[in-house]
């Protein structure tokens, strides 16, 4: 399989989402690039403490944190190819806290049967 990016959040930060407020103004949504950037870091940590990353090592919340398809163990790569995009989907949710996010990458975790 070709190299991606798993966890990748300079493109969560640079992308560019806008709403229309009350005044029907339209504006730049910087809660959905916080929000996007959260998800992302939510991710690295749990990759790293359940050691899915081929280097061990701590994740920092940094701008510029990227995690590549290719830096993750085969059980990583087994566990993100079938559970990544059906948690990115729980997860979709304006307001979701971080420990809700982590409690259902856990529930799948528990589900995969490592």
């Amino acid at each position: 399989m070709r190299d991606f990016k798993v966890v990748n959040v300079p493109a969560m930060l640079e992308q560019l989402v806008t709403v229309t407020d009350e005044d029907s103004n339209t504006c730049i949504d910087k809660e959905w690039n916080q929000e996007s950037a959260l998800t992302q870091y939510v991710l690295a940590e749990f990759l790293a403490d359940k050691k899915l990353l081929l280097e061990l090592q701590a994740i920092v919340r940094k701008p510029d944190l990227v995690i590549n398809w290719t830096e993750l163990t085969e059980t990583g790569q087994k566990f993100i190819k079938d559970n990544l995009h059906k948690w990115l989907n729980t997860v979709d949710t304006t307001g979701i806290t971080e420990l809700k996010m982590r409690e259902k990458l856990e529930r799948r975790w528990k589900k995969f049967g490592i």
